[in-house]
């Protein structure tokens, strides 16, 4: 999601790192850590991110904060909806 809306990821393999630079950003959090950077200042994952068949999975509200997009879930088809905050 990060790379689609324009940003830039780098993945530190030795550190199980991810670097994502871009839309006003800079965060830097490790695989299972429940904490990471965002412009320079500490956050808390509600669940520590993981690796899934080759992709790094966060928690939805980290991806909505940290992009400042809104999010909407409809339980009766399952289908979320990711708007941009700021009207683009």
């Amino acid at each position: 999601l990060f790379e689609g809306a324009g940003g830039e990821v780098k993945w530190i393999h030795d550190s199980k790192t991810v670097e994502a630079d871009g839309l006003g950003n800079q965060v830097r959090f490790t695989i299972g850590a429940l904490s990471g950077m965002n412009n320079g200042f500490s956050f808390r994952f509600e669940r520590a991110p993981f690796i899934d068949s080759g992709r790094t999975i966060v928690p939805l509200s980290f991806v909505s904060t940290t992009l400042d997009i809104k999010v909407q879930y409809d339980p009766n088809t399952g289908h979320v909806l990711m708007t941009s905050s700021k009207g683009k």
